[in-house]
């Protein structure tokens, strides 16, 4: 597998410590981060002022009645269960990303359904994937504790990330910029890539739904 040489550049622009995260989403407009923590906590941490607004438990799951309806298809690859997965285009092209405990991620041809990548690079379960909205990237999450950027185009490793939050649980973006957020076991951090330092081209050519 062939590997970029350069490094990668981006900057934290804030971090909270807490308890472990498991899923994180960035307001489009405010300075904002919903927060889902392990113990059933969702709050909303203001990443400009580093205070939490506000804070609910969640103290039971809701009752549910869902039928079962029958899949349009079944994407077989994975060798062990999959945690995450995501949605995405290159031209007009469609694209699904899963992540698994496999330690891989893949990339699958909604079309064909047929796995057109595999992307290894993990020492542990893959956590939490995604494709950036404004840049050509792909970002795999894992309780390796690292991140890892990925060529949303070639497939190739960019660069591989440790924010010293031990593992990764989840990621989230803000359209229209190049901040990525990240969900870990001590803690969220809002970094920001510099897209000049990823040697991708300046024209975007995957986007999300």
């Amino acid at each position: 597998m062939e590997f970029f040489s350069h490094e990668v550049e981006y900057e934290y622009v804030h971090v909270l410590n807490s308890e472990r995260v498991k899923s994180v989403d960035v307001h489009p407009t405010e300075p904002w981060v919903l927060l889902g923590l392990y113990s059933g906590v969702v709050c909303i941490w203001n990443y400009q002022t580093n205070n939490v607004e506000k804070s609910i438990k969640i103290s039971e799951s809701p009752d549910m009645d869902l039928d079962s309806p029958t899949p349009k298809f079944t994407l077989d690859g994975h060798l062990k269960g999959v945690n995450c997965v995501d949605y995405f285009l290159i031209g007009e092209k469609q694209y699904l990303l899963s992540g698994s405990d496999d330690y891989t991620a893949k990339v699958w041809d909604c079309e064909t359904k047929s796995c057109v990548h595999t992307l290894e690079g993990h020492t542990h379960n893959v956590t939490a994937v995604c494709v950036h909205p404004e840049l050509p990237i792909i970002v795999t999450g894992s309780e390796d504790g690292t991140v890892k950027l990925w060529d949303a185009i070639t497939y190739r490793l960019l660069n591989t990330l440790n924010f010293d939050l031990e593992r990764v649980w989840a990621i989230g973006y803000k359209k229209g910029s190049n901040q990525l957020v990240f969900g870990c076991d001590k803690g969220a951090i809002v970094v920001n890539l510099k897209p000049s330092s990823l040697n991708l081209p300046t024209e975007k050519q995957g986007q999300k739904d």
